[in-house]
């Protein structure tokens, strides 16, 4: 709860790829109170399931809806020159909040192995390129690990078909 007495929500569904439009129908009160009910019905929530519900379909007018795609992780350019951290690197659903998590942990791997590539090289710049190429295969497997479980997280509410 901000200082404003506003409360945070955020929720995801499940959209066909391929980039289409957010249904109308979807971001109405009724449309929301049927994506976010359980398929036990509203008897199934607990007070905190309740007070999320009404929260988002009472104001469902004034929800910013936006999509997100998952994009495969890239950590540098075709050159190899350029090195991309965090959310350049590739963005995932933000359902388990790891995105500041990710880009630290990514910018901690390339400072260590940039220290030890200026060290061993005295400070000149040599393979630039394959100094890229380490980061990324340090980083693209935990990378890759946090887009699974954020995409699984994800998953829980469901439009049928794919994400």
């Amino acid at each position: 709860k901000s200082d404003a007495g506003l409360v945070g929500i955020f929720g995801n569904i499940r959209m066909p790829g391929g980039g289409a439009a957010i249904p109308e129908a979807i971001k109405t009160a009724d449309g929301l109170r049927a994506l976010f009910t359980p398929a036990e019905g509203e008897k199934a929530l607990d007070d905190l399931g309740w007070f999320i519900l009404e929260a988002v379909c009472s104001n469902a007018d004034q929800i910013h809806w936006n999509r997100k795609q998952e994009v495969s992780p890239c950590y540098k350019d075709k050159a190899g020159r350029i090195l991309f951290i965090g959310d350049s690197a590739g963005g995932f659903y933000p359902s388990l909040a790891q995105g500041a998590t990710t880009a630290i942990e990514d910018a901690c791997a390339a400072a260590a192995v940039l220290k030890e590539f200026v060290s061993f090289h005295k400070g000149r710049a040599k393979d630039i390129p394959a100094v890229t190429e380490l980061i990324q295969d340090l980083r693209q497997p935990r990378r890759s690990q946090v887009a699974a479980m954020s995409r699984m997280h994800a998953e829980h509410v469901g439009l049928g078909g794919g994400a």
